[in-house]
């Protein structure tokens, strides 16, 4: 995909490698397929609590979420023609889009990081996150590899921090004020 400038001039090449997922077999591949997914009534209702309290609602796009995870699985895949490695078969270290699996492997190393962090998931909706201390209220909603985020200034920096450290590559979508 070519990337364009404002004026039209290209900037550069973009590329994603994906991964042939329909040509996995259940129980050889994978075991399991699974993508985290909040209820609607969740999210509004983490909003209206934000409008409520005053909060800041902060909306986060995890860039390149599904490379994330190492995989326990031995998953094989031929390169893509045109790169020089025409009659080689790679062996996948990481999780790549595509991958039935890989919606999970994200899940979990997500889950390990917030863990990690303080956070705590709720037991009605376990891809709502919180963390509460004497300085700190901070609940994270979880949609797949979106974040929504709400809590004081302060406490969102230094969340938003925090998933940095951990490798996850974060990107934020919109401005933040």
């Amino acid at each position: 995909m070519v990337k364009l400038n404002a004026d039209r001039s290209i900037e550069g090449y973009k590329a994603r490698l994906v991964i042939k997922g329909y040509a996995q077999i259940a129980r050889i591949d994978y075991e399991e397929t699974f993508a985290p997914v909040t209820r609607y009534n969740s999210l509004c209702l983490i909003i209206a609590l934000a409008v409520n309290l005053n909060l800041l609602l902060e909306h986060i796009d995890i860039k390149t979420a599904f490379l994330n995870d190492d995989l326990e699985e031995e998953i094989c895949m031929t390169p893509p023609p045109g790169i020089g490695l025409d009659s080689k078969i790679l062996l996948l270290k990481k999780s790549l889009y595509g991958l039935k699996q890989a919606p999970l492997k994200w899940y979990e190393k997500l889950s390990s990081v917030l863990a990690t962090l303080g956070f705590n998931s709720l037991h009605f909706d376990p891809y709502i996150y919180i963390y509460f201390n004497n300085r700190c209220k901070t609940i994270m909603v979880v949609y797949v590899d979106d974040l929504t985020i709400i809590g004081r200034r302060q406490d969102l920096d230094a969340l938003i921090t925090g998933l940095n450290l951990t490798q996850l590559k974060l990107t934020i979508k919109g401005t933040r004020s």
